[in-house]
């Protein structure tokens, strides 16, 4: 929360005072005023302190429109700057703050029943044109009095020194208490200006750290700068390796795969695939017991592929048995026909279709029933196939 001040009028004794905004109250008519004294009442103001439930509270006005003031300093010099310009009397601190003294209070009234002093209004500065106004009156009403009561030229000029000396004497007092104003005035001087000071060398000492921390992230930036344009250079040989690399791999892989098709049919062409009668059948089981060629199978095997097991199966055996051999066969040999489990064609087709990516969660259990499957249907597939052939 921040600090700010008003400057006010206090109705009850016509005194102008610079007080915290908290001390106002909602309403905005009334001020609590504390019961302190000297330098505790100036640090109250001063510093904005809350007030507490023992101060009094007394009627008040805001001067100058009610501005609000975010510096002490300038809230004083509007504070005495109302004193000057106004009719309200500001100059006796001490009989405003003893008005402002319940205590007090009655004594003060109790004394100006009985002495006309305590009624006359003290200043601190004596306007001339109020000087000149009031001695012209008074000699004025010194004439009238004169004429009208018959008085001689003597009872005029025996007046006259009389109210000289009391003017010396108003003089002395107000000239006593200017002094003693004037010094309590170079006293907050003071304090204001120390406290400047302490401002202005504590903003100074901010501005130098915020100065060389400014400075060192300038060097930081400046060295991140040259990192990121390091680092850029370094991405962009990268990237050409990586596009050279690239290059060259794809390379390689069009001269492997174009190898791997060399080999691969140079590997199927030994076995003499499809298998068109038994003899071919009994020669293409001697080849798989080798174990290279039965590996050179399964891979064959694998790469035809199919997006499931009965796929996987149904690609494989339209490519490497005749239909018409395939009749000839079930999965356990029942019903007179030959066991195809007996193969090694047939364990090279269980591995080969579990090595498919797409056949990943099958097992030897869901290939042999798509074998089987598969077989159970040979015979119709047959029928079509001739009845198809007739018709050609």
């Amino acid at each position: 929360m921040g600090l700010f001040w008003v400057v006010v009028l206090f109705c009850e004794e016509n005194s102008v005072e610079t007080i915290p905004k908290v001390w106002i109250t909602e309403n905005e008519d009334f001020a609590y005023w504390p019961t302190a004294k000297g330098r505790s009442l100036k640090e109250k103001i001063q510093f904005c302190v809350q007030p507490e439930p023992s101060w009094e509270k007394f009627a008040i006005r805001k001067l100058g429109k009610g501005k609000i003031y975010e510096n002490y300093f300038d809230a004083k010099t509007a504070a005495k700057r109302a004193e000057e310009t106004s009719d309200i009397n500001n100059s006796d601190d001490e009989k405003r703050r003893r008005k402002r003294n319940p205590l007090l209070d009655s004594e003060a009234s109790s004394e100006g029943d009985t002495s006309d002093e305590v009624r006359l209004p003290v200043r601190e500065k004596i306007n001339k044109k109020e000087k000149k106004k009031e001695t012209g009156k008074y000699l004025e009403s010194t004439s009238t009095s004169k004429n009208n009561n018959g008085s001689t030229d003597d009872e005029v000029f025996f007046r006259l020194p009389v109210r000289e000396k009391l003017d010396k004497r108003e003089k002395k007092k107000e000239g006593g208490k200017y002094l003693e104003s004037r010094s309590t005035q170079d006293k907050n001087n003071d304090v204001g200006q120390l406290l400047l000071d302490d401002a202005i060398h504590s903003i100074d000492k901010k501005v130098e750290n915020l100065t060389r921390k400014f400075e060192n992230f300038i060097k930081k930036f400046e060295n991140l700068n040259v990192m990121v344009k390091l680092i850029v250079d370094q991405n962009v040989s990268i990237n050409k390796k990586n596009d050279d690399l690239a290059i060259d791999y794809n390379k390689f892989l069009i001269e492997s795969n174009e190898q791997v098709k060399l080999n691969e049919s140079k590997s199927i062409d030994k076995f003499n695939i499809p298998v068109n009668n038994e003899e071919e059948l009994r020669d293409l089981e001697e080849k798989l017991k080798d174990e290279k060629q039965f590996d050179e199978m399964v891979q064959y095997i694998q790469k035809i592929g199919g997006y499931s097991a009965y796929q996987s199966i149904k690609r494989t055996m339209t490519r490497v048995l005749n239909n018409k051999i395939q009749t000839e066969f079930n999965w356990l040999g029942a019903k007179g026909k030959k066991a195809f489990k007996d193969l090694s064609l047939a364990k090279a087709l269980i591995k080969g279709v579990l090595l498919n990516p797409a056949c990943f969660n099958c097992t030897e259990e869901d290939v042999e029933k798509s074998i089987k499957g598969w077989l159970k249907h040979a015979n119709d597939r047959e029928i079509l196939l001739q009845k198809n052939k007739t018709k050609d």
